[in-house]
């Protein structure tokens, strides 16, 4: 997709400086989505040096939207909607996971996606975590060409009804030094609330 969304290309700026990037996602539902089918009891918190339990991505976007209008008191603001998060990953061993959850209509309980630097001083660093709340696959699609690819690349939607996300700063060394303040939104219950 050779579209470049403006609020995904902002909100990765402030944090990638000059570094490489590593992008996960993992889903939970009643088990673990993971690229070796575990099964995991508690959502583990993601770890620097830890991807096994991950998908790797090659890309992914959100945003949210607001319906504004303009009356004689001025500009009204309407209730704020999440748009699908998209992410674009390769065929593994989640794809099967993946197209089932959409069949059944399964819920997954929570997602995360999670975002490294691959280089610099303290790599690999946590840098951005999303969290998903109550998410659905609303969307799959498989695409291949014959152009020596490893494998198929898919595109996966989901929708959800509330998000976490959390950025690590860093400094002029690339040091991730502290947490930024977190994005949190419920739309369901319209609250800064996860």
């Amino acid at each position: 997709m050779k579209t470049v969304y403006l609020f995904v290309a902002l909100s990765l700026l402030g944090c990638l400086s000059t570094y490489a990037q590593d992008i996960y996602f993992n889903a939970y539902t009643t088990r673990v989505i993971t690229p070796s089918g575990t099964t995991v009891a508690n959502l583990p918190r993601p770890t620097n040096g830890t991807t096994s339990d991950y998908v790797e991505l090659l890309a992914y976007q959100y945003g949210f939207s607001s319906t504004s209008t303009i009356d004689r008191n001025g500009v009204v603001a309407g209730r704020a909607v999440p748009t699908s998060i998209e992410l674009t990953k390769r065929f593994d061993v989640s794809s099967v996971y993946l197209q089932n959850a959409i069949l059944a209509g399964q819920r997954i309980q929570t997602a995360q996606l999670v975002v490294r630097k691959t280089s610099g001083v303290d790599a690999p660093a946590l840098i951005t975590l999303i969290e998903l709340k109550d998410a659905l696959v609303t969307n799959f699609n498989t695409s291949a060409a014959q152009s020596g690819d490893c494998c198929p690349s898919e595109s996966v939607q989901l929708i959800y009804s509330a998000i976490r996300i959390t950025n690590y700063q860093q400094d002029t060394r690339g040091n991730v030094t502290a947490q930024s303040p977190q994005v949190v939104w419920n739309f369901i219950t319209n609250r800064a609330e996860f």
